[in-house]
């Protein structure tokens, strides 16, 4: 049976690939059909003499140099070129990791330009050394994106990205600095009114920025004093935030309840997150004070929920953390100059909501005796988009059989 492969070598030289066939079974012998400086070169002789032998040919290695000049070479390509080709054909992730992907192609600079089959070790490591106004994270984010892009290519040589010689510079965990009260009345009276709802929307819940960005009025439960979270983050960022009277209010003002289309945003889509941060660095500077980001408004929430004595564990549930240990060692000893009123009234609206879970009960229509069919069905609709005080499923579990 016929048979090829490659032989790896080592010397002084370096090393080297050795291509060998039998143009029989074991019995015959090895016949060298070449040494090449790459993996590539070897990997192309080999499938050549393979599909000789296939044709029941005995390889003629002297014929081949006239066979490669037929050959036109496939041009080299960028790591930018490569870097697009990979993001056209990533159709299963969504609109995140596509804009991981823009903004890593427009922080390539040098790398970008350079021949994918050029780039060793050192290079990636000079575009990391490059970065300095980035964080660590925010670098690892971008070389991961370079990691999947050299795997993509499909060297013949190990991705240079994956190197144990590639680092990172070390993550510092930074102390949150939230804005007093009296800097976020200075930063909101510079903004432009347009923010000034979305800005007091992420001071009084605590969202993020892309949850806010992703709140429909079908997910506020003006009767329960709350609003859903349906975050895919993480599991503990889906969850239910409670509303003081005054967001209430705000959400009121927004929009009056008779005009609410369940599927339509909360927020104007023309207030994008970008510009969000771009008028909060206007302001910042306006209002003379330290630059505040979206960002930090949920830094402000969380420690007024630990400055109003919320248990650490319901906080955790509130604003959607994963493990209690986070908001204990960043946020416990923060402390801002906040009315008492102010603070009472946010505790009791976390109290009074309970913060829980939703419970598989709670997503089950239970009509009361006294309702009319149209009150069943009314009850019904809410049931189906997951609202139902908390005080009502307890005392139906409460009430007997």
């Amino acid at each position: 049976m016929p048979s090829v492969w490659v032989q790896r070598r080592t010397s002084r030289a370096g090393v080297r690939y050795h291509v060998k066939y039998r143009v029989g079974g074991r019995e015959a012998r090895a016949v060298h059909g070449g040494a090449f400086g790459t993996l590539r070169e070897a990997r192309a002789r080999r499938d050549w003499i393979a599909g000789e032998l296939a044709h029941m040919r005995v390889p003629d290695v002297r014929a081949l140099a006239h066979a490669a000049a037929q050959v036109e070479e496939s041009p080299a390509r960028t790591l930018a070129q490569v870097c697009e080709e990979f993001a056209r054909t990533r159709v299963d992730v969504g609109a995140a990791a596509h804009a991981h992907y823009r903004q890593t192609m427009r922080r390539l600079g040098v790398l970008g330009r350079m021949e994918v089959s050029e780039i060793r070790p050192a290079h990636v490591q000079a575009w990391v050394n490059a970065q300095p106004e980035l964080s660590p994270k925010t670098v690892a984010v971008y070389l991961g994106v370079i990691k999947q892009v050299l795997d993509f290519a499909d060297l013949d040589r190990p991705n240079a990205a994956r190197h144990r010689s590639v680092r990172v510079p070390r993550s510092v965990r930074e102390v949150p600095e939230p804005p007093s009260r009296a800097d976020y009345l200075a930063l909101r009276s510079a903004m432009p009114a347009k923010w000034h709802a979305v800005m007091d929307l992420l001071e009084q819940t605590g969202l993020r920025v892309g949850e806010l960005e992703g709140l429909r009025w079908a997910d506020i439960d003006v009767r329960g004093g709350r609003l859903r979270v349906r975050g895919t983050k993480t599991r503990a960022a889906r969850r239910w935030v409670p509303l003081m009277p005054e967001t209430l209010t705000l959400l009121e003002a927004l929009t009056p309840a008779h005009a609410r289309a369940p599927l339509a945003p909360v927020v104007d889509p023309a207030l994008t997150p970008a510009g969000l941060g771009r008028a909060m660095l206007r302001a910042s500077q306006v209002a003379g004070i330290a630059h505040t980001t979206p960002h930090d408004l949920r830094h402000r929430y969380i420690s007024l929920l630990v400055m109003a004595g919320v248990p650490l564990p319901l906080i955790g549930q509130v604003v959607g953390h994963s493990r209690a240990s986070v908001t204990l060692d960043v946020y416990a000893h923060v402390l801002l100059a906040e009315p008492e009123a102010r603070l009472r009234a946010l505790r009791a609206a976390v109290m009074r909501s309970g913060a829980t879970p939703v419970l598989p009960e709670q997503l089950r229509f239970r009509p009361e005796n006294d309702e009319s069919p149209a009150q069943g069905r009314a009850s019904a609709e809410v049931e189906h988009s997951g609202f139902e005080p908390l005080t009502s499923w307890v005392r139906s579990r409460r009430s007997p059989s």
